[in-house]
């Protein structure tokens, strides 16, 4: 579920809460492709994600890919805990490392 999105010209905010699962994806999917093509800069906060299936790592990759291909800037910020792992164990932490931050910022949870 979307929660507290704001939106500017510079940059595009909102936080994902509760499951980033199959069942949630496609809302979702459609949601993040909205903001990359009205905006240049995109942030999503993840530090409420419970719960990440393969089709919610596989939205993060697509959602990164898109923005890249459209020239735009998309980072994935304060992840949970069970976000922080899947991506460790899948070798991801450095494909969505912020330039800013290095391997990424990941919660305080």
């Amino acid at each position: 579920m979307l929660q507290n999105a704001k939106g500017s010209d510079e940059i595009f905010r909102f936080s994902i809460e509760g499951s980033l699962t199959d069942c949630m994806v496609g809302e979702l999917r459609e949601a993040i492709l909205s903001a990359i093509v009205r905006s240049e800069e995109i942030e999503i906060d993840l530090s409420r994600v419970s719960r990440i299936d393969s089709a919610g790592l596989l939205l993060m990759i697509d959602a990164k890919l898109e923005a890249l291909t459209r020239e735009k800037s998309l980072h994935f910020v304060h992840y949970s805990k069970p976000v922080a792992e899947v991506l460790e164990q899948s070798g991801l932490v450095e494909f969505f490392a912020h330039p800013r931050w290095g391997r990424g910022r990941t919660s305080n949870r």
